[in-house]
């Protein structure tokens, strides 16, 4: 599961957002932090979350020490107020959050590991400043409580810690083609590994942060299962040689919306496991251990797959590899009932949990399910908090037992149907899930009648992306998912940003509105390394030239100066680049362009003729189905039979890894079976279907393949994971009409009405997206479109040209 997407649904109730857009705001959400003012001569900039004082001078290094200080929101003005003091005296560059508000989403339960715990960022200019800085920073500081960064070397005493990083952010490439955050190492661009530097700390650095002598705890082994930002849960064993679980909150972290951090709730939890030891409902309590930094729960270790674990590997109506829903429904029912009457029994302990879901209930073999996570619970009615739980299995009751019997009774209606859920944005669907806790109110704006089918949701959807565009937004034109907020062209490439939104809406028939062509056209200029067709810069400038706008097309094509990338993918590597090249190439009259297409096309087909070179993932984004639908397109669009040759072998490449199951074949990984276009065996049917129709091994494969598409509803809506890629591979290969209308009709269920028209529920259904990959844009060009016209056009499918 994607952790980003639950931090980006802090902002908005409809769409994923950064908190910032809403919590930087003086009298909304407390004062600002940074100083008034700077010294003369200092330069002040603020961009995003942070405000920054730069010193007159010579330029930064490119990496350094950078110092971390982190602060409680109730101290972080006096905090930032002690940093300014020792910057502005030292001449020291420095940052600092810009409100308290920006402080508490820095210690929110889901902040990114990257932002947990800074309040400030010291950037001194060599080592020797660097100790001098800890050192003043250490006493300003000392005795004050406040987060400190994972994988910091923290000091011993203030909330401060040093790591060795970029000082600017910069891009490159990493082992699997993927951009990431870099630091200059040895001269060059290596990635920026956060928490994982080897580099020696300097002595006067190492005594300046006066480090405290480490904790010995009695443990023979631990092993990590599982880390967040606001603690870890391990597996360990004793020196005694009992296997525990240790749970670690660490100190002034994971506030939530009532104010209460990570280490309140520990404690309250380690009281309640006290009330319910020896009861056989959850593991029982063997010790607390307190620290400087984190405190530790110890429990007994209870062995077993979690119920939500079990449930995607076993119900045959999420897992295309799987039959026998009689005796997965039977299993259901039983540990079901197991599970009520634990509760039962749990609550005439006077303990209610607060957060009943799949994931928190083990399935031991023999004696049957447990609770775990009781931080949310209430003994004898009282708790610490009611603001932690999980979307969708949580009732706005004050009373706890009703809380507990909703997410009972949700938990029972998700292990035989996740898509109950939808429930919460759709109440009306109620009839399709027998036996659900009813919903009292829908979140989100006031429900319009349902859509009455396919057609009626396309042009909600139509409004919808139109209401909800806003061009005086740097970042976005269009809201999406997560790797909008995370990639370097996110609010600008095809499958993320305003790219493909504008080409789904052109296949529709809408010509673009100038105002958004302009913004698509404005390119941030460092985020022109960013290659690739799916999500790179190739993209946009191929996007461009198709909406009219050649000029601007050139003159992005143009900025991207770096080498191509050493990936060879359909998503962001030479494949999909080699496309865009060559298109470019004829719709701009650029000979140089179709050049380096016809260059990156050849070292592709290399590549797929190199035993020794491999890809990891399956489907169209990185896998060999990708590969063999950029060599088609390229074959078409150049009229080199070679590369069409290289195609139909890339796709056996692609068949290899599948695995059959009775009539089906699945693409599998880490247990999961995926069906999708972008990662699973939905992308291998579209590929041969539109690369090698005529190839009689490879269509039985695909039909096989198709079979297991067919034989379940993906979780979600969209063009990569779900419905509309399902539907778009189906209608590719033919024969699959009725499942094609089955699948469509189940795509409405996903749409859901926001403040500001229609749109469709994106990553983990927690909030609306209108991007193409995981959002309205890519129903629009596969529901809203004729056969595969919309998709092709804005895939750039082998069979279109425009």
């Amino acid at each position: 599961m994607d952790g980003r997407a639950r931090f980006l649904a802090l902002a908005d109730p409809d769409l994923f957002d950064v908190p910032w857009r809403v919590a930087d705001v003086e009298g909304t959400e407390g004062p600002l932090v940074a100083p008034s003012g700077c010294p003369e001569g200092w330069r002040h900039r603020t961009a995003g979350l942070w405000q920054s004082m730069r010193p007159p001078g010579d330029p930064l290094p490119p990496a350094g020490w950078k110092i971390h200080v982190g602060a409680r929101p109730a101290e972080a003005a006096a905090v930032a107020a002690a940093v300014a003091a020792v910057c502005f005296a030292e001449g020291a560059a420095w940052k600092v959050l810009r409100s308290t508000g920006l402080v508490r989403v820095a210690t929110d339960k889901h902040a990114p590991p990257s932002l947990t715990g800074k309040t400030c960022v010291v950037y001194p200019v060599d080592d020797a400043h660097a100790a001098r800085l800890v050192g003043l920073l250490g006493h300003a500081l000392a005795g004050v409580l406040g987060p400190r960064v994972l994988g910091d070397r923290p000091h011993g005493a203030a909330p401060l810690g040093v790591r060795w990083g970029a000082y600017a952010e910069d891009w490159v490439e990493a082992d699997d083609g993927r951009l990431v955050l870099a630091v200059v190492a040895a001269g060059a661009l290596v990635p920026d590994h956060r928490g994982q530097t080897t580099r020696p700390l300097p002595e006067a650095l190492a005594r300046a942060l006066a480090p405290e002598a480490p904790a010995t705890l009695p443990l023979r082994e631990v092993e990590l299962v599982q880390r967040s930002t606001t603690g870890a849960l391990y597996r360990a064993v004793l020196d005694d040689g009992r296997c525990v679980a240790l749970k670690e909150a660490r100190h002034h972290t994971g506030i939530d919306a009532d104010g209460v951090d990570a280490v309140a709730r520990l404690r309250h939890e380690h009281a309640v496991l006290g009330r319910l030891a020896g009861s056989g409902i959850a593991p029982d309590p063997v010790d607390y251990w307190p620290g400087p930094h984190s405190d530790l729960l110890v429990s007994t270790w209870v062995e077993g797959p979690t119920l939500v674990r079990r449930a995607s590997q076993a119900n045959p109506r999420s897992r295309a590899d799987l039959d026998g829903e009689a005796d997965y429904d039977g299993w259901a029912e039983r540990t079901c009932r197991e599970l009520a009457a634990l509760v039962a029994r749990m609550h005439l302990l006077g303990v209610t949990h607060g957060d009943l879901t799949p994931a928190n209930v083990v399935c031991g073999a023999e004696a049957g399910p447990r609770l775990l996570d009781f931080e949310t619970a209430c003994l004898d009615g009282v708790g610490v908090t009611a603001a932690v739980a999980t979307p969708g299995f949580h009732l706005d009751d004050p009373d706890p037992v009703a809380r507990d019997l909703f997410g009972l009774a949700r938990t029972a209606a998700y292990v035989l149907d996740p898509d109950v859920l939808l429930l919460d944005r759709r109440p009306d669907l109620a009839p399709h899930f027998p036996g659900a806790p009813p919903v009292r109110a829908a979140l989100g704006a006031a429900p319009d009648p349902a859509p009455t089918g396919p057609d009626d949701l396309v042009r909600r959807l139509d409004d919808g992306v139109l209401a909800r565009a806003t061009p005086h937004r740097a970042d976005r034109l269009f809201p999406g998912g997560c790797d909008q907020f995370t990639d370097p062209l996110g609010g600008h490439d095809l499958l993320s940003g305003a790219a493909g939104v504008l080409l789904a809406r052109q296949a529709r028939g809408h010509d673009a509105d100038p105002v958004h062509l302009d913004w698509l056209a404005a390119v941030p200029p460092g985020a022109q390394r960013q290659h690739g067709l799916g999500v790179g810069a190739e993209g946009v400038a191929l996007a461009l030239a198709l909406l009219g706008r050649g000029e601007q097309a050139a003159t992005v094509v143009d900025g991207c100066r770096s080498p191509l990338p050493r990936s060879i993918s359909w998503a962001r590597g030479r494949a999909g680049c080699a496309v865009a090249l060559l298109e470019l190439g004829a719709l701009l009259g650029r000979h140089d362009l179709t050049e380096r297409g016809r260059a990156a096309a050849a070292d592709v087909a290399a590549a797929v003729a190199d035993p020794e070179v491999r890809l990891a993932e399956a489907g169209l984004l990185d896998g060999w189905s990708g590969v063999a639908v950029a060599l088609a397109r390229a074959s078409y669009v150049d009229a080199d039979p070679g590369l069409h040759a290289a195609a139909v072998a890339a796709l056996h490449r692609a068949r290899a890894p599948m695995r059959p199951t009775g009539d089906r074949l699945v693409v599998t990984s880490a247990g999961r079976v995926h069906t999708g276009l972008g990662r699973g065996s939905a992308g291998f049917v579209l590929a041969v279907a539109l690369a090698a129709p005529d190839d009689a091994r490879l269509r039985a494969d695909a039909a096989a393949a198709a079979r297991a598409c067919a034989a379940v509803a993906p979780p979600l809506a969209g063009l990569l994971d779900g419905l509309a890629g399902t539907i778009t591979a189906l209608r590719a290969l033919g024969g699959h009409d009725d499942d094609v209308a089955r699948l469509a009709q189940r795509a409405t269920w996903h749409g859901v009405a926001t403040a500001r028209g229609w749109s469709t529920l994106g990553e983990q259904r927690l909030r609306c997206a209108d991007d193409l990959g995981t959002g309205s844009a890519g129903l629009l060009a596969v529901l809203g479109t004729p056969g595969l016209t919309g998709v092709t056009h804005v895939l750039r499918l082998p069979g279109t040209r425009r």
